[in-house]
């Protein structure tokens, strides 16, 4: 990994933390929410976007991705 990539998935998840401090309310939902990301990586791609939009949405994607490791959801696991 190259060194500066870590530094953008902590300030995305930094940036996505403070933009959506209320993130989910179950596990459910917030897989959800990295599936819609990820479509927006797919629909980025498809529509011939440059690649610093495509780049960006990925970094959304993962720092959704982080906040479901880091448990950023209100319900326990395995709560619905």
């Amino acid at each position: 990994m190259k060194p500066n990539t870590m530094n953008l998935i902590i300030g995305s998840t930094k940036h996505a933390r403070d933009k959506h401090p209320d993130f989910a309310d179950n596990i459910c939902r917030a897989l959800c929410l990295a599936q819609e990301e990820m479509g927006e990586v797919a629909k980025a791609i498809n529509d011939r976007a440059d690649w610093e939009e495509v780049v960006s949405e990925i970094y959304d994607t993962i720092a959704v991705l982080v906040r479901i490791a880091e448990k950023d959801f209100k319900g326990g696991f395995n709560e619905k």
